[in-house]
C-alpha cells in the first residue's frame, strides 16, 4: 500500500512538470513570438490644439519641425497638415513629351524638417521612415517632383536621401563614392495601380546595410539592393530637409506634393521586419483617418 502512494504521488508530480514543460517549450510547429514595434526616435505630429507639428519621439533633442504655407485641419479627430497650394490657369509643357502639358501650381505648403532630423539620419546605419499620406484625386502622380521627403546636401543635391511617391522610388546619393545615383524602383507600371488617390495610405520605408524595402499599406511595393550607407555623411550634411517638397528649385516639375494631407512622420532606429510593418499598418490611425 505504501508502495502504491509512492506511485501515484510520483505519477502525478511528472503530469505537473509535463504540463509546465508543454506551457513553456511550445512545439517547433508555433508560429514565433514577435516584440512589438519600437517607439520611434522621432515621431513628428500636429499637436493637439492643431496649430503646430511636436516630435513624441524617445529623442527629444530633435526639435518640432516647422511649416511653410500649407494649412492644418481636423480629419475624423485627428490632426494634420495640408500642404495646400493653388492650380494656376496656365500649365507648362513638358519639356522631353511634348504636345504634353502639368498643371502649374504656387504657394504649395510643406515641412521644414529642421538639420537636426538630418544628423539623426546620418547617424543611423539602419533605419525605418514612415508616414501617413493623402494625395487629392486630381493629384498629378506622373509628374516628376512628387517627393514624399527628402534629406539633401544643398538644393540640386550631390549627397541626398529621398522617397519619390511617382515611381516608389528610395535614392541614397553619395557624390564621395560614386557620381552615379544608386536607386530603388518600382516603375510605373508597377507602381500606378497601388496609388490610390484620394484616400489615406501608410507609406514606409525600411533601409539596413545592404537592402531596402518600401511598404504601401503594410504590403511590399519593391526591395532591392541599397549597399551606400546614410553614416557616411558628416554632421551638417544633410541640411535641405523636406516632408512634401522636393530638393530642387520649383519649376516645370518639381512643385511639390499640392492638396496633400499628411498625418505624421516617424524614423525608427533600425530596419523594422515586415511583420513589424504590417503590425503599425493594422494598429495605426489608417481606418480613422478611412473613415
Amino acid at each position: 500500500m505504501f508502495r502504491k502512494k509512492i506511485n501515484c504521488r510520483l505519477i502525478a508530480a511528472f503530469a505537473v512538470l509535463a504540463a509546465i514543460f508543454l506551457v513553456a517549450c511550445p512545439n517547433d510547429d508555433s508560429e514565433p513570438l514577435e516584440d512589438p514595434p519600437p517607439s520611434p526616435l522621432v515621431n513628428f505630429k500636429v499637436n493637439d490644439a492643431g496649430n503646430a507639428f511636436e516630435n513624441t519621439g524617445t529623442n527629444t533633442e530633435v526639435p518640432a519641425p516647422t511649416v511653410v504655407n500649407g494649412e492644418f485641419k481636423t480629419v475624423n479627430g485627428l490632426k494634420v497638415f495640408n500642404t495646400g497650394g493653388t492650380k494656376s490657369d496656365t500649365q507648362s509643357e513638358i519639356p522631353w513629351w511634348e504636345g504634353n502639358y502639368w498643371d502649374d501650381y504656387t504657394d504649395i505648403g510643406y515641412v521644414d524638417l529642421g538639420v537636426a532630423t538630418g544628423n539623426l539620419l546620418g547617424t543611423l546605419e539602419s533605419f525605418t521612415i514612415e508616414t501617413y499620406l493623402k494625395l487629392p484625386a486630381d493629384a498629378q502622380v506622373d509628374r516628376v517632383g512628387q517627393y514624399v521627403w527628402a534629406f539633401a546636401d544643398q538644393i540640386a543635391p550631390t549627397n541626398a536621401v529621398w522617397l519619390n511617391y511617382r515611381e516608389f522610388t528610395f535614392l541614397i546619393k553619395d557624390a564621395a563614392k560614386d557620381p552615379t545615383d544608386e536607386s530603388v524602383i518600382a516603375g510605373w507600371d508597377a507602381a500606378s495601380p497601388l496609388h490610390g488617390l484620394d484616400t489615406w495610405h501608410h507609406l514606409l520605408v525600411t533601409k539596413d546595410s545592404t537592402t531596402a524595402v518600401i511598404y504601401l499599406d503594410g504590403e511590399v511595393v519593391v526591395n532591392g539592393p541599397s549597399t551606400y550607407l546614410t553614416t557616411v555623411f558628416a554632421s551638417g550634411t544633410l541640411d535641405t530637409n523636406y516632408l512634401g517638397k522636393p530638393c530642387y528649385d520649383p519649376g516645370v516639375y518639381d512643385q511639390g506634393l499640392f492638396g496633400t494631407l499628411f498625418y505624421s512622420f516617424a524614423i525608427y532606429g533600425e530596419a523594422l521586419s515586415a511583420n513589424l510593418v504590417k503590425e503599425l499598418y493594422q494598429d495605426g490611425p489608417i481606418n480613422t483617418l478611412r473613415n
